[in-house]
């Protein structure tokens, strides 16, 4: 979000088994020293965009992630400082992980100041579900920052276009638990 002009929330775009569209890792003090964070969803039928992913909420998973975070950070830094608006973010309900995607995204974006053109790629018409379609939508560019697991496949899907792999080396910085992660 930092390094780019626009950054664009693929809300439209095919939701992926075994990625990381409904869940992440968190830091955690135990031996194993990392705790899952999952978005139950409503299973059923094939290339569905994150839009049409519904989040099913008959399981407390909000209140479960509220608790991780509350067990595992509240001894970081600025914790207090946004644990409420996490708790108001995560007390939402959302229709789909798409929705939830875009909620969260623009939380983090206003909270990192961040200076890229937010773009929500349902907003945009036709609600285009690939990158191709959005990179139609939204103009001719010189260049696209990608990430490195997708820069292959960004540059064969833009030929006319100049993919660079995003570079980022974090300085490491202290944290709750041992081990620079």
């Amino acid at each position: 979000m930092l390094a780019a002009e626009r950054f664009v929330v693929a809300d439209a775009f095919p939701f992926s088994r075994q990625s990381w569209h409904n869940r992440t890792k968190i830091r955690t003090a135990d031996e194993k020293g990392w705790q899952w964070l999952t978005i139950p969803r409503r299973h059923g039928g094939k290339d569905r965009s994150l839009n049409a992913m519904e989040v099913e909420d008959a399981t407390p998973w909000a209140r479960t992630h509220l608790r991780a975070l509350q067990v595992n950070y509240s001894m970081a830094p600025f914790f207090d400082h946004h644990v409420g608006e996490i708790d108001a973010l995560l007390s939402e309900t959302y229709p789909s992980l798409g929705a939830l995607t875009t909620a969260t995204t623009k939380w983090v974006h206003e909270k990192i100041g961040g200076p890229s053109e937010l773009v929500i790629a349902s907003e945009l018409p036709g609600s285009p579900g690939a990158l191709e379609e959005v990179w139609e939508e939204l103009g001719s560019f010189d260049s696209l920052l990608s990430l490195s697991e997708s820069t292959e496949r960004d540059a064969a899907n833009l030929p006319d276009v100049t993919v660079e792999t995003l570079q980022f080396a974090e300085q490491p910085y202290t944290q709750n638990f041992p081990g620079f992660v």
